[in-house]
């Protein structure tokens, strides 16, 4: 009966069952059997909130076998998600839909998604070759989160460039917060050691 529930009971439902397995009282599969009947989603909140948890299950099982389930499991779920609502705001959308897209990007981005990745990596390579080619800002914080995860030192220099160069505490949070997101060994320890001077 899920697709007869209102928006706010959805949430609800998402919410709670994750409390429950995230406690031990049901097991993880019920919460994937829930996300299973809910691909037809349409609400934004909804999204958000299995974007957070989709998180949060990458973050526990950072390092092992099943990292790699949860990040393919992801991909099949949020991509459709992405293909429908497209990279580019339309007219009359909504901040919950404007605010998904960019999650949407950043998660996909989390979870390897390649299409993503690749997509994101273009449109920061193109806006710090050319300043004026501007990232359409509801999307801006996914697309340079998604580009500086798979950077290269080139990608990262820009990064921390664009740091140096912030002139206000938003693009200060922006690339600072990307540049921890490098998976590349060599500029993790950069950062380190950029973090002691």
């Amino acid at each position: 009966a899920y697709s007869d529930l209102p928006a706010t009971e959805r949430i609800g439902l998402v919410a709670d069952t994750m409390a429950l397995a995230r406690s031990g009282r049901i097991e993880f599969a019920e919460y994937f059997r829930l996300l299973d009947a809910m691909r037809d989603e349409r609400e934004g909140a909804v999204w958000q909130q299995v974007i957070e948890n989709l998180a949060y299950l990458d973050d526990v099982f950072a390092g092992t076998p099943t990292q790699k389930s949860v990040r393919a499991y992801g991909r099949s779920l949020l991509r459709p998600v992405m293909s429908r609502l497209g990279w580019q705001p339309q007219p009359g959308e909504d901040a919950g839909t404007l605010r998904v897209r960019a999650s949407l990007i950043d998660a996909l981005g989390r979870f390897d998604d390649a299409d993503t990745t690749a997509r994101a990596k273009a449109m920061f390579a193109a806006y710090t070759a050319t300043p004026s080619v501007l990232i359409e800002p509801s999307i801006r914080q996914g697309v340079v989160r998604t580009a500086a995860r798979t950077a290269d030192p080139a990608t990262f220099e820009s990064l921390r460039r664009l740091l140096k160069e912030a002139s206000n505490q938003e693009d200060n949070y922006l690339y600072g917060g990307a540049m921890v997101l490098v998976r590349d060994p060599q500029l993790v320890q950069r950062i380190l050691e950029l973090g002691l001077t």
